[in-house]
């Protein structure tokens, strides 16, 4: 990595800001990317050396491909940005060697200048684009003490309203050509400093991304899509590639005192390079007045540009902003899907609507929190659905048209009540709000497998991977549709690349081992299993498959593994697969009646998991599918 022992470098008239990685020239903030910034660092840390190219691109882009690719890339935008204000050649091509920084370097420490009082703040300006539309607005404030939750609240407001404007700019100095093309967005987490929560730059993607989705014709990657690009990542066009997107936002929030400053930036993915970038300065008290005129801007002109109500992204989801950053604070909570972050989810779900009773955002958000711990199996008291329910009603009474709501009422239908008519009306009212929300597509699509319509479902996740490509969730529940429908090898593969995202998701190599059983890989479906055990931290049997493996005793490896799951209680449906293993038909169809009886939420699925195709000739089992109203008597 860059030596950053100096806070600030100086030549000519250029100030580069080691510690917060920004280039100054006099009072204008030079527009360069997070890895140029990087680059120039570096080389100045060196000023007149040759720094080799293999150098560069190992401390710089340790784990990227491009190599050499990106490193000329990052020399070509830094000399592009110094072209704007000086005609000195500062950085040098050594032929077969490196570059060399031939600016004549002052460095500069902060902390013992400013003990003597000879240094300055730095003063920002705002762009040139936007000198117009911020004239009248205070985008420059001294230091003061710190606010209270305001703060971030209208920061990120502010924030919404500063990559709004930023997205017209782009798409309106663009070609008509090119502003065609701009189809996909992704809003990573912002980078935060100076002691900042961590978890703020999430939350603040979070709540710009929801905003933006309310907007047709731009396809706004959700914020599941995101949430891995924390801290130190890769070139951001590597990025957009990988979320399959045209468009980047990128950004990073500091603290100064009792003032908040926000730099946002956007890269094009298919060139690379940085379209537009900007830096704002502003009173917390001050930010929400700042937010509403640059929002109404952005809204006027995009209800022409994409044909829609100009008032989308004005609407507020609530008046009270203690009550939004309870609710952004849930939302973080309720993305990571633990049973722990569920809970803490529910929770301030509930105290965000102790300040505000008509938060119909709040109201979905918690119905779903209340679900997903009855779906996961964490815990399924009936009590939790039926309070999901009422939060649900609640909240369509507010906006009929969230498209949210019916989609978590969907999968209640389907889950819980086994009311599939109904389900599918729900999933279908959602899609018709919103045609692109991939939760939608995937909920459907899940309630679609448990009928077997395995093609029709295979259609709606691919179709949900459009619009999230990353997802785990959806990735995975693709090779859970292709290894139920007996495609075995294409459902192992799709399984493989869920992994890629995150080796330590738990749930491919459950339904890996599940499909390699099937396809008749037994040993390799066995290794697998205690593979996933490992993870699950049951040490103890995987410790039974790993010492009995070799013998090839399958039987004895179950027998023991379903003993131990039985003392620890776990859910029936998940002991009924390892009992269809053994071909046990009774032991399974009598798992089963527990799993259907408990109302268990995996229950629903026995139709289409091809373990327990060996009970299909059993009158049993058609009568445990007439219970379930999979099948008419």
């Amino acid at each position: 990595m860059s030596n950053r022992m100096n806070d600030l470098r100086t030549f000519d008239d250029f100030r580069l800001d080691v510690n917060n990685g920004e280039l100054k020239h006099d009072n204008d903030p030079v527009i360069i990317a997070p890895k140029a910034i990087e680059l120039l660092i570096r080389l100045t840390s060196q000023p007149g050396e040759i720094i080799k190219k293999e150098t560069l691109v190992r401390e710089i882009w340790p784990d990227s491909d491009a190599g050499e690719n990106s490193l000329a890339h990052a020399v070509h935008q830094l000399r592009k940005s110094f072209q704007q204000y000086s005609d000195t050649e500062y950085i040098i091509t050594v032929p077969r060697r490196g570059y060399r920084f031939v600016g004549d370097v002052t460095n500069i420490d902060l902390t013992q200048v400013s003990k003597e009082g000879n240094v300055e703040t730095l003063a920002t300006t705002d762009h040139p684009r936007l000198e117009k539309q911020f004239s009248e607005l205070p985008v420059k404030t001294p230091s003061q003490k710190n606010k209270n939750y305001r703060a971030i609240f209208l920061l990120c407001i502010c924030l919404l309203g500063i990559i709004g404007i930023f997205l017209a700019g782009a798409w309106f100095s663009r070609s008509p050509q090119q502003t065609a093309s701009l189809n996909s967005i992704a809003i990573l987490p912002l980078m935060t400093f100076d002691g900042l929560d961590n978890d703020l730059g999430l939350r603040l993607a979070d709540s710009v991304i929801t905003r933006l989705n309310r907007l047709d014709g731009i396809n706004v990657r959700p914020t599941s899509a995101v949430s891995g690009f924390t801290g130190d990542r890769p070139e951001l066009a590597d990025i957009g590639k990988r979320l399959k997107v045209d468009l980047v936002i990128d950004g990073r929030v500091h603290q100064e005192g009792g003032s908040m400053r926000v730099t946002v930036q956007a890269v094009s993915v298919s060139t690379g390079d940085l379209l537009w970038s900007d830096q704002f300065n502003g009173k917390p008290d001050r930010l929400l007045d700042l937010q509403d005129s640059i929002t109404e801007r952005l809204s006027f002109h995009l209800s022409k540009q994409l044909n829609q109500d100009k008032h989308a992204l004005t609407k507020r989801p609530t008046s009270n902003p203690e009550a939004y950053e309870l609710y952004l604070k849930a939302r973080f909570f309720w993305q990571k899907r633990s049973y722990d972050s569920l809970k803490s989810a529910v929770q301030l779900y509930r105290n965000a609507l102790e300040l505000d009773p008509a938060f119909e955002a709040a109201y979905v958000g918690l119905a779903d929190s209340l679900f997903l711990i009855y779906d996961y199996s964490y815990d399924t008291d009936p009590a939790l659905v039926e309070e999901a329910k009422i939060h649900l009603n609640k909240a369509l009474s507010l906006d009929p048209g969230s498209s949210v709501a019916h989609t978590t009422l969907g999968l209640i239908h389907s889950s819980f009540d086994r009311d599939w008519e109904k389900a599918e009306a729900s999933f279908k009212t959602a899609l018709s709000l919103d045609p692109e929300s991939p939760d939608a597509h995937h909920r459907y699509a899940m309630m679609l497998l448990k009928f077997r319509r395995f093609d029709e479902a295979g259609v709606l996740l691919r179709r949900a991977l459009e619009f999230d490509p990353t997802s785990p969730g959806i990735n995975m529940n693709l090779g859970v549709i292709l290894c139920f429908s007996g495609q075995f090898d294409q459902g192992l593969g799709q399984l493989e690349k869920t992994l890629e995202f995150d080796r330590s998701f738990l749930p491919p190599y459950w339904y890996a081992a599940r499909c390699q059983w099937q396809k008749g890989e037994k040993h390799e479906a066995m290794k697998t299993y205690a593979a996933a055990l490992r993870l699950s931290n049951s040490h103890d049997i995987a410790e039974i498959v790993e010492t009995h493996l070799p013998s090839g005793d399958h039987n004895r490896i179950f027998s023991e593994w379903i003993k131990t799951w039985k003392e620890r209680k776990v859910n029936p449906h998940s002991i009924a697969v390892l009992a269809s293993h053994k071909n046990d038909v009774d032991e399974t169809l009598t798992l089963l009646s527990e799993s259907i009886d408990s109302g268990h939420p995996w229950s629903s699925s026995i139709n289409a998991e091809p373990e327990f195709i060996f009970l299909r000739n059993d009158p049993r089992f058609n009568d445990l599918l007439v219970k379930l109203r999979l099948v008419r008597q």
